[in-house]
């Protein structure tokens, strides 16, 4: 996985820890019931950057894609919490007497002035929904239909174990209001049975995006987390630097080739757990890719430079533009890089059911809406120049 590097510096750290025994028998002890499913972020990233930061988590504290990098298994990790083969879920029925309340009743609820006015909501913004436990609990279906009851508008970010080859789930989802981002990090097979031991393959993932393309259900491919290529301060086009081969720019063509109409892409955020995980499961230290800035705790995480960020989010903006698609960055905070060409950077433009968000001084007013086609290619020629010139 990296060239260049003949004696790259490995420690291999932490070793991978899940709920340990103890905690199993808390837990048994004490049957712990999931929180609340719906989380709006009044802190950090999400609640000062992103335009539909309603989150509702069916699943969490595990799941069975397991993947190396994600934040969400880094917290649990922290607090001893993380179970990939039998995570912990909400109570179905509590979702529903919660939406019964807003839109039957007059009720109080304090989740009432954001989903009575149809604010978006976003389905695996912390664990992933269809799952591949969803496919014995089958908690998606249930979802949708209540979704689909109340024409409720929501985007699903997932890498779809439990939604691949799903008639039933994909008629669903055809027959509501969704966009769904379907989340490919690498186009390599080898490296994603490393890395992300429990997720379908790659070469499912871009089925999926044709399954979902084919009923009309809106669907983006979401690069998220984004592997560095080169070290900080290296440009990616240097042949010579020490390289990553996690990403490549294969992946972009796959993705466009699928079908999807808008790519999204979301720059590794770096914790110390992720870099063990990481570093147990390739043998390769993250840490050289990234400053060397002490990190106070596994928690904490490290950023790649937004100068960094640029150069190679560039490179896949040039290929989504010249395949006529959308692209956009999920940013970091206080770190948007201004290449997103379309108004919101979730790439809703122009789908019926988003319009209404949160964060809106943050859209890209400079972008004329009228340029946007719903569901379909998302960029014109003349959108290119406005581009072009903010770039």
């Amino acid at each position: 996985m990296l060239e260049n590097n003949k004696v790259p510096i490995i420690s291999r750290g932490l070793p991978y820890r899940s709920v340990s025994e103890a905690e199993q028998s808390r837990r048994v002890a004490r049957k712990p019931k999931y929180g609340s499913p719906f989380k709006i972020p009044t802190t950090g990233i999400e609640s000062t950057v992103c335009h539909y930061p309603i989150r509702l988590d069916v699943y969490g504290n595990g799941c069975g894609h397991d993947c190396t990098y994600c934040y969400s298994k880094s917290i649990s990790h922290f607090f001893q919490r993380w179970d990939n083969t039998n995570p912990l879920n909400a109570n179905i029925d509590d979702i529903k007497s919660t939406f019964r309340r807003i839109f039957e009743t007059k009720k109080k609820d304090k989740l009432r002035p954001y989903l009575e006015t149809f604010v978006p909501i976003r389905l695996g913004g912390m664990t992933d929904l269809f799952q591949p436990i969803d496919t014995e609990r089958r908690l998606s279906l249930e979802t949708l239909k209540l979704l689909n009851h109340y024409d409720y508008p929501a985007i699903i970010v997932t890498k779809g174990s439990a939604l691949i080859n799903n008639e039933d789930a994909l008629n669903l989802l055809a027959e509501g209001n969704y966009l769904v981002q379907v989340t490919i990090t690498t186009a390599s097979e080898e490296y994603s049975r490393l890395v992300e031991p429990g997720a379908p393959t790659p070469k499912a993932r871009i089925d999926l995006i044709k399954q979902l393309k084919v009923r009309g259900i809106p669907v983006q491919g979401r690069v998220s987390p984004l592997f560095p290529l080169v070290p900080v301060g290296r440009d990616p086009n240097d042949l010579s630097a020490p390289r990553l081969k996690y990403f490549s720019l294969d992946l972009i063509d796959e993705i466009i080739g699928a079908g999807a109409f808008h790519v999204i892409a979301e720059f590794l955020r770096l914790s110390g757990f992720a870099r063990n995980f990481f570093r147990n499961a390739t043998g390769v230290d993250l840490y050289e890719f990234y400053t060397n800035k002490a990190s106070c705790s596994l928690l904490s995480y490290r950023k790649y430079p937004q100068a960094d960020k640029v150069l190679l989010f560039k490179i896949i903006r040039e290929r989504c533009l010249s395949s006529s698609i959308g692209f956009s960055v999920c940013p970091d905070e206080g770190d948007d890089p201004g290449l997103d060409t379309t108004v919101n950077c979730c790439g809703t433009d122009g789908l019926p059911g988003f319009e209404n968000c949160l964060n809106r001084e943050r859209l890209n007013i400079d972008i004329n809406e009228a340029d946007f086609t719903p569901g379909l290619t998302t960029v014109t020629e003349s959108n290119k120049e406005v581009q072009d010139v903010q770039a």
